[in-house]
Order: C-alpha cells, then structure tokens, then sequence
C-alpha cells in the first residue's frame, strides 16, 4: 500500500512504470532514502558495540553498513540503466540493475564470512556484556524501522518488477532479523549466558549468507537467460490470438534487457495473401511492443485450409500425436501438392526435454502412423526446440482481448 501510494506521488497518471526513466527515477529514490536510514542505524549500532563490546551487535552494525553501500550500488545500477542504446549495446544498459544486485550479493558473502569468523572467536573466548533495557527499547525499534523499509522496497521491486530493489529488500529483511538475534544476545548475558553472544553472531553471519545466496541467484538467474513467465507468454499469446486471422500461437522466445523486451513468436494464419500476411506481421509486433517495450518479431506460417483432405490428414495427425504418452501436441500441419500425390509436414511438442534419441524414435514412430494412413504422402515431422515456453490454449478464467482487425 505504501509503495503504491509513493508510485502515485511521484510517478503521473500517464507514465508507464516499464520506462527506464520512470524506473529510475523511482529506484534513485528508494535508494537514497535506503541510505539514510542505514547510516543512522550503522552509526547507531557501532556506538554501543563499541561501549558494550558485544560481537553481535558489531555483527549487526556490520550488516546495516553493507545496506547502506548496496544501497549505494543499486544508486549507480538505476542510473547506468536508463543510459540510451548505443552501437556496441544495441538493447540498452538495462541489466545494469541484474548486475547491481549480483554486486550486492557478493559483498554480503563476503561480510558473512568475516561475521562468521569474528563470532566462532567470540564462542571460544566470551566475554561478559552489559546492557540495559533502554538499549534493548531502541533496538526493537531498529527492528521495526528496518521492517517498514524492507516491505515498502518490496513493494516498490513488485510493482517495477525490478530485480535490484527485490534484493535490497531482502537485505534489510535479513538486517531486522539479525537484530533479533542481537536481542537474543542481549538478555542471555543478563542471565550470565555470555557465550551466546558469539552464537547470536553465528546466527548473524547465517542470515547474512542466506540474503547472500538468494540475491545472487535472483541476479544469475536473469543472466544466464531466464524462461519468460508463464503469465507475460499467456499475455502475449492472448494479444496474438486477438486477431481474427491468427489460428495458432507457439514458440514464443522472449529476452529482457531491463525494462527493455526482444519477442519473436509464431503464428499460425488462415489468410494466404502475402500483404495481408506482411500487415498482420508488423500490426502485431507494434501491438505486443505497445505492452512490452522493446522489439518484436512475429513469423508467420500460413496454413493451407483450402486443400481437399486436410480435415482427414489434420484428424489422423492428432489421433498419431494423441497416441503418444510424450507428445503435447502438434501445429504448423502443411500439405503440399495435389490430391493423389502430396507432402505432409508438422511440428510436434514434446511434453519434456528428451534425449536426441528419444527425440528422433518419437518422430518416427509418428511419422510411421501417418504414413500407415496416407500411403501416397512424403511426410516430415519436426519437434519445437526445448527452450520454447509452452503456450497455453488461453488465458486461465480470463476473456481473451477483442478481435483486432487488420485493414
């Protein structure tokens, strides 16, 4: 809630929340706020480490002071990403927010493991600690601080769908609960239990490879080529189908450079006009980049409809892709020919990744059934590429967008 309202302060009713200068403008804002605040509680923190001698609490104060230099990196992240295209980045510099939060990632490692360090000495060599009841109030209330600035950056990361800001909230989730422990810490040296304190800064040093490994993974991940959603492939098939000429959507392939989009997909179409075929190409790659900003390419194959026996062929196929336990299902079913003598050629979903083998016994065996039928065919059957997302037949419990139309 308190994000959308930030989003409805700063950003006009008709500004769109995917364009990198919006993204940024927000995120530098979130930031520097981040900023603030952690170097209040850095220094708050390293005070009364230093008149408690607590390792815990240096711990803690440890990781507040790596939020404010993640915080400082997401700063620079938002700033190069919204850098304009240029000859050697034809897409942008928007996965300069990915690598922002692989940064913060590695920093975090690194901090957990001179805490863990740090805290196993203090097991081994407790010392007392003292503390009294107004600091115990004022670290709750760090806590509470830290909470509040953890959900509004989450909710700011949801809405941008922004990998760096969904990381530096994870970080100062894991800096509250680190505080905890320190709280932990804190009453058991009241109890003479002072060995705790280096515990406690085990613990400290665990929340802190935990944020670690997760932030760098929800950076990796996007790097190495992350698999679109299931809905953004459901929204785009949905927007392909909206045209009154479109019988079919697969292969959909999408990659993101930030808030920046490269789509290519194929349709399967009745019309068999080739500008009619060129317009229903570009009109539907403006429509999916006027949802998506970026680039688009939709291929277009166009299906014979009007050949005499492809009802009977097109039901043979099914009953042949039916039959198999892993085959999805079938598109793209071509004939080329006359009657007597013709061509049949298919593409074929597998319902998992298969072996090159496995792969080419399924084709075969296929392939053998509609020959069994069809005699008189050359036929040919393909199979998708495994990194094509599966497109779903529409939208769960939604109505598809309206019929567009193609003048």
């Amino acid at each position: 809630m308190l994000a959308r309202w930030t989003i409805r302060r700063m950003v006009p009713a008709a500004a769109d929340l995917r364009e990198p200068g919006v993204r940024a403008r927000v995120g530098v804002m979130n930031c520097s706020v981040s900023v603030g605040v952690n170097l209040l509680l850095t220094l708050f923190k390293v005070v009364f480490a230093v008149l408690t001698g607590s390792v815990s609490l240096l711990a803690d104060a440890a990781h507040s002071m790596s939020d404010l230099f993640t915080s400082v990196v997401a700063i620079i992240g938002f700033k190069v990403s919204r850098r304009p295209a240029d000859e050697r980045h034809p897409f942008g510099h928007g996965r300069m927010e990915v690598i922002s939060g692989l940064i913060i990632g590695v920093v975090l490692a690194i901090l957990a493991l001179e805490m863990l360090h740090v805290a196993v000495d203090r097991i081994i060599h407790p010392r007392p600690i003292r503390v009294g009841w107004a600091l115990l109030a004022l670290l709750g209330l760090t806590i509470a601080i830290k909470e509040l600035l953890a959900r509004w950056t989450y909710g700011l990361g949801r809405l941008l769908d922004s990998t760096a800001l969904q990381a530096d909230a994870m970080h100062h989730r894991s800096d509250a609960l680190t505080t905890v422990l320190v709280i932990a810490a804190f009453l058991g040296a009241r109890y003479d239990l002072n060995w705790l304190d280096g515990v406690m800064g085990v613990g400290v040093a665990g929340f802190i490879g935990w944020a670690a490994g997760d932030v760098m993974w929800r950076a990796i991940s996007p790097l190495i080529g992350e698999q679109a959603s299931p809905a953004m492939i459901t929204e785009i098939a949905s927007i392909a189908r909206s045209f009154p000429d479109v019988r079919g959507v697969h292969e959909v392939m999408v990659h993101r450079y930030g808030a920046t989009h490269v789509i290519s997909l194929h349709v399967e179409a009745a019309a068999t006009d080739p500008h009619r075929l060129h317009e229903l190409c570009t009109t539907l790659e403006d429509e999916i980049v006027r949802r998506f900003p970026g680039h688009a390419v939709v291929h277009v194959d166009p299906l014979n409809l009007d050949h005499p026996r492809y009802d009977e062929v097109k039901r043979e196929v099914g009953e042949a892709v039916d039959a198999e336990a892993l085959a999805e299902t079938f598109h793209d079913l071509r004939l080329l020919g006359g009657v007597e003598r013709f061509r049949v050629v298919f593409d074929i979903v597998p319902r998992e990744r298969l072996t090159p083998q496995a792969l080419g016994e399924l084709r075969e065996r296929i392939r053998e059934r509609v020959r069994r039928r069809f005699p008189e065919a050359d036929v040919v059957v393909r199979a998708d590429s495994p990194f094509f997302k599966d497109v779903p037949e529409a939208p769960g419990g939604q109505a598809p967008p309206p019929p567009r139309t193609v003048e």
